[in-house]
């Protein structure tokens, strides 16, 4: 998903005369120094991050020093109050739609692949999938498992952990298309057949989603949108920070028929 925003945020800010220089940092206040060398030596003028974490210090550092930035991403402050301009999509309500669809195909019992860390949309996803399952009364205690790595095989494991439980989930909800690609390793392995004896969703709709059979049911984002509105928070003269929550789409394939009303 990552490829795809920045390729939209590229061609949005060209637009408008501007150019993205690509750069990394390593996580937390360790990175910051790398903001700080850029800042001197005016290689930027402005910052759009990405992968916020709870608690971010870059959006804080940004702002004590008035440099311009936009988050794609919320840093999910005690308060609530996020106090900068930012862009995200609303996984909760994602996953609690995931969840809407497979109720409504018969699935009483459904697991969640998620991802631990300090990654507020992990938690988003997760929160809209633990909401929706305490509002139709499914079970939740014993339904989740927290991947420590990003790989499909760590997916694979967390999916192993869910399947060995006395009452297994009838569906599978993954944090990512490729968590999702290790569950459905796991089902497979063990005999059984994605979409068929277990459902399986991802998230993100990379073209992992449609290559592999079954098709994956996954979570699009609109990246197009995402870009645009990441470049006119930024453009936009000083004043009181905006937040935007952005719609998510759910793309039904074959590991779980899902119609999204």
């Amino acid at each position: 998903m990552m490829d795809s925003f920045l390729h939209a945020l590229s061609a949005a800010m060209e637009t408008v005369g501007r150019h993205v220089l690509l750069f990394t940092a390593p996580p937390g206040k360790s990175g910051m120094p790398v903001y700080a060398d850029l800042v001197a030596q005016q290689a930027v003028d402005a910052f759009v991050l990405s992968d916020s974490e709870r608690d971010d210090p870059r959006h804080r550092w940004l702002a004590e020093r008035d440099i311009r930035f936009v988050s794609f991403g919320r840093t999910w402050p005690r308060d609530g109050r996020e106090p900068w301009s930012w862009v995200d999509v609303d996984g909760a309500a994602a996953c609690a739609a995931l969840v809407d669809g497979l109720h409504a195909r018969g699935h009483r019992r459904i697991g969640f692949v998620g991802r631990s860390g300090r990654l507020g949309a992990a938690e988003d996803r997760r929160r809209g999938w633990r909401d929706a399952c305490a509002r139709l009364g499914l079970p939740i205690s014993g339904m989740s498992v927290s991947c420590a790595g990003d790989t499909a095989v760590d997916g694979e494991r967390a999916a192993h952990v869910l399947l060995d439980r006395a009452k297994p989930p009838t569906a599978i909800m993954a944090l990512s298309d490729v968590f999702a690609l290790g569950v459905m390793r796991a089902v497979t392995n063990r005999g059984g057949r994605p979409g068929i004896d277990v459902a399986v969703t991802g998230f993100d709709d990379t073209p992992l989603a449609s290559a592999v059979s079954p098709g994956l049911t996954s979570v699009r984002q609109p990246v197009a949108e995402i870009a645009a509105t990441a470049l006119r928070l930024l453009e936009a003269p000083a004043g009181d920070p905006e937040g935007v929550l952005l719609p998510a789409m759910i793309v039904s394939r074959a590991s779980a028929d899902i119609t999204q009303g």
